[in-house]
């Protein structure tokens, strides 16, 4: 499966440090290698938009990665620390608008 990442997703990673960017690493491994296979805690469907969401927990730190997925394709559009229990449109409105230009 091809793996497309968006530059604020590789920036974002990049701005961490090293111990974090490992974990965020192996995450997206998992994430190739078993795509929508790979399940909860891992990874999840957001309700009602074509996103899922890979679900990174370092610490007391929780990040997210924003996924959509295409026919053979994994396009990482936004990345975020989350900071609440839902995911917030912000983030999820950004995502959409970056999954826009993509296709």
């Amino acid at each position: 499966m091809k793996l497309e990442i968006h530059n604020q997703v590789i920036s974002f990673i990049n701005s961490q440090s090293p111990k974090v960017q490992a974990k965020i690493v192996r995450s997206i491994d998992l994430l190739e290698k078993f795509g929508l296979r790979l399940t909860y805690p891992h990874l999840k469907k957001l309700k009602n938009v074509a996103l899922w969401e890979l679900r990174i927990i370092f610490g007391s730190n929780i990040f997210r990665i924003l996924i959509n997925f295409q026919p053979n394709q994994l396009n990482l559009v936004h990345t975020f620390q989350k900071k609440s229990k839902k995911t917030p449109l912000k983030e999820i409105k950004t995502a959409l608008m970056r999954i826009r230009k993509l296709l």
